[in-house]
Parts: structure tokens; C-alpha cells; sequence
């Protein structure tokens, strides 16, 4: 036999047991896990790029191009688990003792016009709320033709500016000296 073809098959081999294994592994469950398997899986790339690389060095990508595009295949069909760096890093900054998280509720207007600030809130790490603001409706129609008479802006503008006026000492008190994520 061919001794590229026989390196050939011992990659393959290789490649066919490792994701056998992961293709019948169970759901993965807890962090530790989720490592293991992105890993694994990182690597089943790196030996299919290994081999691909072999075929073309050895000439035999022609012949064998069919099986290594079923392998691909194979490998994109694994199911998608987390993504370890994205989860280490989201680890990392949870961690930070002034982090902070803000998040917007909006409601919608119309379909023509962006939704609104509804609420604002703002925890820490462990989900403690530090700030709930819920925010009024903007659209008042009496107050709309008053303002666009006399100012040019619409109701919504001005009340706006009037509302986060009023809120922002609280909100500002709350954020400052944090690491706020949104």
C-alpha cells in the first residue's frame, strides 16, 4: 500500500474516533464540560486542517476531497455548544466588584416611529437592583400641539428632556464609579 495513503487513513482514523465520541456524548452540562468539549472540538478543526494539507502535500486531494468534505460536515453538525472564551470572559466580568448592568425596557410607539424608554434598571453582579425607574408615556396629545406651537419640538422631546432631567442625579449617583455594561 501506498505509505500516503496508509498516513492517510491513520489521520482519518484518528478523526473518525474523536468524533464518534463527541458525537455520542451526552448533553454537556456545567463549565468544566463545556471546556472539554469546545476543546475538543477546536481540535477536530485543527487535525482536519492537518489532514487536508497532507492530501494536497501528497497529492491525493483530488481522490480524497469527498472525505474530508463529509468530515466537515460531520464536525458542523456536532451540536453548538457555548463558545469557552466568550464564557470565560463574561466569567471574568462578573467578577468585578462596581460592576454594574443597565438595561432599557422599551415600549413600542408607532410603526413608523422608534419605541420608547419605558424603564430603566440598574443591579450589580449578583442581580441586587440599585436603580428602577419606570418612565411615563411620552405621548400626551394635548401637550404635543402646545409644544409644536410655541416651541417647534414635539410633546415627546420636551417631555423627555423634562423626565431624564429629573432622573439623572439618581441614575448618575448609582452608575458613578462603576463598570457599567448594557
Amino acid at each position: 500500500m501506498n505509505p500516503n495513503i496508509k498516513r492517510f487513513n491513520k489521520l482519518l482514523i484518528n478523526i473518525g474516533l474523536r468524533l464518534d465520541k463527541l458525537e455520542k456524548s451526552d448533553i454537556v452540562r456545567g463549565i468544566d464540560a463545556a471546556k472539554l468539549r469546545y476543546n475538543e472540538k477546536e481540535r477536530l478543526y485543527r487535525l482536519l486542517e492537518d489532514l487536508k494539507r497532507f492530501a494536497i502535500e501528497a497529492g491525493l486531494l483530488p481522490r480524497m476531497q469527498g472525505i474530508i468534505h463529509a468530515l466537515e460536515k460531520r464536525i458542523e453538525r456536532l451540536p453548538r455548544g457555548p463558545h469557552f472564551p466568550t464564557v470565560r470572559e463574561a466569567q471574568s466580568l462578573l467578577e468585578y466588584p462596581n460592576l454594574g448592568i443597565l438595561a432599557a425596557e422599551e415600549r413600542p410607539r408607532s410603526e413608523h416611529e422608534p419605541p420608547e424608554v419605558a424603564r430603566l434598571v440598574v443591579t450589580n453582579s449578583t442581580g441586587i437592583i440599585l436603580f428602577d425607574h419606570i418612565l411615563p408615556s411620552l405621548q400626551t396629545p394635548s401637550l404635543l400641539f402646545a409644544c409644536q406651537q410655541n416651541l417647534g419640538l414635539s410633546a415627546s422631546d420636551e417631555e423627555a428632556v423634562s423626565v431624564m432631567t429629573r432622573l439623572w442625579p439618581d441614575l448618575l449617583s448609582v452608575v458613578k464609579g462603576r463598570f457599567i455594561l448594557s
